[in-house]
C-alpha cells in the first residue's frame, strides 16, 4: 500500500461491526440462494419427494415471578477503564465529568478507588455469587464509601452515582496501579 497514509489504511477498521454484519448477511443471502452448494433445484427428472418429519414441542406454563420488584432497566453495560481522570458513569457511555461527580482510580494512591462525591460512592460486594440490582442498591446503601484501596482483578464493586444511580463495577485483569479494567453494569433511576 505504498503511498497511502495511515488515515486511508484504517478506513476499513473504523466500520467495526457494521463491516461484519454486512459480511454475514451477503454469506447468508448466498448460501440461502445456494450460491455455495452448487445448484439451488435438482435437474429434472431426479426429483424425490421430501421426508415428512414431525416435530412436537412441550411447553410448560410460565412461572408468576415472585418478586414484588421489577428488575431494573440496564442504563449501560460494557468495558471501562477508569484512571487518573476519572470517569461520570451517569453519562451514557461513561466520560468525562465534573469533579465531584467522577471516580477516580490511582490519583490519589495506587490500585486506589476514589470519588469526592457527597451523594455517590463504592461498596465492595463481600457475597458470593454476582449480585443482581437490587442487592448492589442496598448494599451501596448500606455500606456506602467513597474510597476502595487495593482493588485486584475478581473484586466486585457495587457503587451509587452522584445522581442516584446504582452498579456493579467487576474488575477484570490487567489492572494496574493506575488504571482500573473493569465490566461495568450501570442501571437506570
Amino acid at each position: 500500500m505504498a503511498g497511502k497514509s495511515d488515515r486511508d489504511r484504517s478506513g476499513i477498521l473504523q466500520l467495526g461491526p457494521q463491516w461484519i454484519t454486512a459480511i454475514a448477511v451477503l454469506i447468508t443471502a448466498l448460501v440461502g440462494a445456494g450460491f455455495f452448494t452448487g445448484r439451488a433445484t435438482a435437474p429434472a427428472g431426479s426429483a424425490k419427494p421430501a421426508p415428512t418429519i414431525t416435530i412436537t414441542v412441550t411447553a410448560s406454563p410460565a412461572t408468576p415471578s415472585t418478586s414484588s420488584t421489577p428488575s431494573a432497566a440496564v442504563y449501560y453495560h460494557g468495558l471501562v477503564g477508569i484512571g487518573q481522570n476519572g470517569l461520570d458513569f451517569d453519562s451514557n457511555p461513561p466520560g468525562p465529568g465534573s469533579p465531584e461527580a467522577v471516580f477516580l482510580y490511582g490519583y490519589t494512591n495506587r490500585y486506589d478507588l476514589n470519588t469526592i462525591s457527597s451523594t455517590g460512592g463504592f461498596a465492595v460486594w463481600m457475597q458470593g455469587g454476582t449480585p443482581t440490582a437490587s442487592e448492589c442498591k442496598t448494599w451501596a446503601t448500606t455500606h456506602l464509601t467513597s474510597d476502595v484501596s487495593n482493588v485486584v482483578a475478581g473484586m466486585q464493586i457495587c457503587f451509587k452515582t452522584d445522581q442516584g444511580r446504582y452498579g456493579l463495577l467487576r474488575v477484570k485483569p490487567g489492572t494496574t496501579g493506575y488504571e482500573l479494567n473493569a465490566l461495568a453494569t450501570v442501571w437506570g433511576l
